[in-house]
């Protein structure tokens, strides 16, 4: 455990599986109320209410997800989120996972498991666990003790914390499935899936099918077809998808400008943005976001 510009990080290693905690020092917020802008992670975030409740909004296909005392929210890497509370009391850490060569030991498939639930994980989680609770409570018991033991044992109780919602999301699957696993080889991450994660982590900042190659080992044409078979269109679409969906979110939730959204989405000038997101939903921007402006004001 290491003290860096106020923020805590710990780090272990299990079965070749690295696991980095993060968290803030007294991040346990009471009684504040909290609002916080459309964002996303490149780690997986996780929050737990001791008090109060907590309403969290994500660009998936779910309804907004609503935290009560005991709970604790799993939100997955790379998803768009907002959250919203009155006044809270709840505590905020974030996991990253990292794979570190190949693991012989069948037993190692348990922490690959968790390796494939944290890259997997789409939608946004709720757990309710005794063990998790009482962990939580441990937590918060220390939560102000700067000492360096109690330091070392607050990211041990994270780190455990982390994993058991792992487990409980994605539970161990029984020992005839494990017979049929144990034969493949446990490194091989789905490629769809690293192209859904480079689209995600890419899409503002024009990155070329070459960086995607690499990264799935492929030539440009085996990518593009691909690419292709999987999704049914062309790397070009599947940005422009990924810009036009982020676009619409932050047209429809947030109030800032049609060029800053355009920037933020990708686009060096508005018109490029505006041509394209009209060609995409067959509406402008600026009608898309009156029409939003009307729908709530004729719910008030």
């Amino acid at each position: 455990m290491k003290q860096q510009d106020g923020r805590y990080k710990f780090s272990g290693t299990v079965q070749n599986v690295i696991y980095h905690i993060c968290t803030y020092r007294d991040r346990i917020v009471v009684g504040e109320a909290v609002d916080q802008l459309i964002h996303k992670h490149f780690n997986m975030e996780f929050h737990y209410l001791f008090g109060g409740l907590e309403t969290i909004e994500s660009n998936t296909e779910q309804p907004p997800t609503v935290i009560r005392p005991g709970e604790c929210a799993v939100i997955p890497k790379g998803v768009y989120h907002g959250v919203q509370a009155d006044t809270v009391e709840r505590l905020c850490f974030s996991l990253t996972i990292e794979y570190n060569g190949n693991c012989e030991n069948p037993s190692a498939s348990d922490y690959h498991r968790i390796y494939t639930t944290y890259h997997q994980l789409r939608e946004v989680q709720v757990v309710q666990d005794r063990f998790l609770s009482q962990m939580m409570e441990q937590y918060r018991a220390i939560s102000e003790q700067c000492d360096l033991f109690l330091s070392a044992q607050k990211g041990l109780l994270l780190l455990c914390t982390a994993l058991r919602l792992m487990e409980l999301i994605h539970p161990a699957p029984s020992e005839e499935v494990r017979e049929k696993e144990r034969g493949n080889d446990i490194t091989a991450i789905n490629r769809k899936q690293l192209i859904e994660e480079y689209i995600s982590d890419r899409f503002a900042d024009s990155a070329g099918i070459t960086g995607l190659s690499r990264l799935l080992y492929l030539s440009e044409r085996q990518t593009r077809n691909l690419i292709q078979k999987e999704f049914g269109a062309d790397y070009k679409q599947l940005i422009i998808q990924e810009r036009m969906k982020i676009a619409d979110i932050l047209l429809r939730k947030t109030s800032q400008t049609l060029e800053q959204i355009a920037q933020q989405v990708g686009y060096q000038s508005y018109s490029g943005f505006y041509l394209a997101y009209t060609r995409y939903y067959g509406i402008s921007p600026e009608a898309a976001r009156k029409n939003r402006r009307d729908s709530l004001h004729e719910s008030r």
